[in-house]
C-alpha cells in the first residue's frame, strides 16, 4: 500500500512539474519508471558490499550481452579470459542469485550434447558498465 501512494505521490510531483492540471498515465508511468531505477540502483550498491563476486558475474555478463547472445558455457569462457576463478558450481549458484533479484532472466536450451542456461540482463546495461 506505501509504494502505490508513494507512486501516486511522485506521479502527482512529476504533473506539477511539468505545469498539468491533471496526473495522467504518463506520469505514472515516468512514477514507476524511476522507482525502479532506485530499487536497482540498491540491489547494485547492496552487492558492492556484500556480494562482490556476484556484481564481477553481472557486469561480464553485461558486457558479453553487447557483443553476443549469453548462455554458461559462453559466459565461462569469458570469465576465464578475464582471469575471474569461478567454479562452475559457484556461478550456477550466483547466477540463481541474480535471478532472484530481478536482475536477469535465464531459460534452458538445448545447445551440443547437453543442455545450457541461456542468460538475458532484465536492467539496463548503462546501470552496470
Amino acid at each position: 500500500m506505501k509504494i502505490a501512494f508513494n507512486l501516486l505521490l511522485n506521479a502527482g510531483e512529476i504533473a506539477q512539474w511539468e505545469e498539468s492540471n491533471k496526473v495522467e498515465e504518463s506520469h505514472a508511468k515516468e512514477a514507476i519508471s524511476r522507482l525502479e531505477r532506485v530499487v536497482i540502483s540498491d540491489k547494485l550498491r547492496k552487492m558492492e558490499r556484500k556480494r562482490k563476486n556476484e556484481l564481477k558475474v553481472l557486469k561480464c555478463i553485461a558486457e558479453l550481452s553487447e557483443k553476443q547472445r549469453v548462455d554458461t558455457g559462453s559466459l565461462i569462457d569469458y570469465l576465464k579470459l578475464k582471469k575471474v576463478r569461478i567454479s562452475r558450481r559457484s556461478l550456477a549458484n550466483y547466477i540463481n542469485y541474480l535471478e532472484r533479484e530481478g536482475l536477469i532472466e535465464t531459460s534452458f536450451i538445448k545447445k551440443g550434447r547437453g543442455r545450457s542456461r541461456e542468460i538475458k540482463l532484465k536492467v539496463d546495461i548503462n546501470c552496470l558498465i
